[in-house]
């Protein structure tokens, strides 16, 4: 069965080689680690030499056959294949012909026929694993014992392998076989030593299996109780640890890991088929809130060249309170149509802040000259000159009204004080012309009495010389008219002279009484 995914989360088959890397592998013995000569016999290892087992020594030749299963053209053959062994392994210090013939006999012996047994030991019966070759039965001996040393080595190399292995159970199988084979190896050796340790491991792994059986127990339970679950984010994050904790947890037995990943998957599927279900349902949902949000697009799309600010703004607020109450319109969709419609508006709301930063900007300039205007016009009001205040305030008023708004929250501010400053220019101007018209009131009333004083005075004057021009005329009217005395020249230059007088008192009179006809007409 093909693996099933959901979310990322790859659910095997018990069948399938990913779950048996989980569980118990296939136990099959490296090549390295099979007998050789046995029936488990195979090409050499990678990186080994033909003919030498995984510590660089020939490898040892199948197990000697009795006299009776050999054919005597085959001795020569056995004979020579041994004395390499033996000979490779006395050139590299690995076998020492006496020491390795006193161990042989201590673990076996060689019968009246020249058969070499093995001794019987707590775990098997001895039996013949070969006969004495060549002349020397020291090199035979030492053949059997390499053997067993070989096998001593692989235990050590898997027991190696088992203790640093985090998954301990996997190594059940391969404990047995080699188990097996050394049972029925050819060798001689301490077989109770060699084999209570592969048994110490083989319980070891034993223990570890059923400790992870109890686990993935546990985690059965667990999905089982989440199963059923309609937190649907929440519980998948709960699955996807579960299957985390699978991954990390080792092997029980074969029958075990698949009867637990059945389960184990069972309830996987069973929550994972429920929200596909509802999957299915919420697209169909998202369809309706995608076709929804589409039309919101077009209608903020149509808004975003306005300069209506303020409805827009209302209705860009609509908007964006329809768009949340719609709902989730899917992945995929949200994004692109949350990216258009958030573009529509951003492209007005750019459009409006310009507007703003724009008339800001207008603003505060409008203020500066507004202040500045304030500040003028409050100068005026000390000004000396108030005839040329007055006008200077007049031409300050028609400035004021040609410079557009400022900042609303500075505008009464402004004008009241722009105001007030204006008014006291015009009051003060007012106050003078009043004062300046009393005075010259009162001027004009004391020039017209001195006018009529000096009219009055004129008058007299005339009157009197009138009557002096009368009496002195009499006078030279009474002298004789032939005679040219000094006395009469002097009274004819005397009436000349205030004749002409009088004519000066008389045009000086008419005036004064001609500007007392005014004064008086006057306002």
């Amino acid at each position: 069965m093909a693996p099933e995914e959901h979310d990322g989360i790859l659910l095997r088959d018990a069948g399938d080689p990913g779950h048996r890397a989980m569980s118990d592998p296939e136990t099959r013995l490296p090549e390295d680690e099979r007998e050789p000569g046995g029936g488990d016999a195979a090409a050499p290892a990678a990186g080994e030499t033909p003919g030498t087992d995984p510590t660089g020594e020939p490898a040892a030749p199948p197990d000697a056959p009795d006299a009776e299963q050999q054919a005597p053209a085959d001795d020569a053959s056995v004979e020579r294949e041994i004395e390499a062994v033996v000979a490779a392994g006395v050139r590299r210090g690995v076998i020492d012909l006496d020491a390795a013939a006193a161990k042989a006999l201590e673990w076996g012996h060689i019968d009246d026929e020249g058969n070499v047994r093995q001794n019987d030991n707590r775990h098997f019966a001895g039996r013949v694993i070969g006969r004495i070759r060549g002349r020397d039965p020291r090199r035979t001996l030492a053949f059997f014992v390499d053997r067993f040393r070989r096998f001593s080595h692989r235990v050590d190399q898997l027991l190696e392998q088992i203790d640093k292995d985090t998954n301990k159970g996997r190594y059940s199988q391969r404990l047995q076989k080699l188990r097996e084979q050394i049972v029925t190896s050819d060798a001689l050796g301490d077989f109770d030593a060699l084999l209570d340790r592969l048994d110490a491991a083989y319980v070891e792994v034993q223990r570890f299996q059923a400790e992870q059986k109890a686990l993935k127990e546990q985690l059965c339970e667990r999905a089982e109780q989440l199963s059923t679950s309609t937190e649907w984010k929440k519980t998948t994050e709960a699955m996807k640890q579960l299957q985390q904790e699978w991954r990390s947890l080792g092997s029980a037995s074969p029958a075990d890991d698949d009867a637990l990943w059945k389960r184990f998957r069972a309830a996987m599927d069973a929550f994972f088929s429920r929200r596909q279900q509802e999957r299915e349902q919420a697209r169909a949902r998202q369809d309706e809130i995608r076709a929804r949000k589409i039309a919101l697009c077009e209608q903020a799309e149509a808004l975003a060249d306005s300069t209506d600010w303020k409805q827009t703004s209302e209705r860009q607020a609509e908007l964006m309170a329809e768009w949340k109450a719609a709902g989730w319109a899917g992945r995929a969709a949200e994004k692109e149509l949350w990216e258009r419609f958030r573009a529509a508006r951003a492209r007005f709301f750019e459009r409006r802040r310009e507007d703003r930063e724009k008339r800001r900007a207008e603003f505060a300039e409008n203020e500066k000259r507004k202040i500045a205007l304030c500040e003028a016009a409050e100068v005026l009001i000390d000004s000396p000159d108030i005839v040329g205040t007055c006008e200077q305030a007049k031409l300050l008023q028609a400035e004021w009204k040609e410079i557009g708004p400022v900042p609303r929250a500075r505008s009464e501010e402004l004008w009241k004080r722009f105001r007030a400053a204006c008014n006291a220019v015009f009051e003060r101007a007012r106050k003078e012309r009043d004062r300046e018209r009393a005075q010259r009131g009162r001027q004009q009333r004391e020039q017209s009495g001195r006018r009529r004083e000096q009219a009055e005075t004129l008058r007299e004057s005339i009157v009197r010389d009138l009557d002096h021009l009368d009496r002195w005329k009499r006078a030279l009217d009474g002298m004789d008219a032939g005679a040219d005395s000094p006395m009469r020249r002097q009274l004819a230059a005397q009436i000349d002279s205030i004749a002409r007088q009088l004519d000066e008192k008389k045009a000086r009179l008419a005036e004064l009484e001609a500007r007392l006809r005014e004064s008086s007409s006057g306002p």
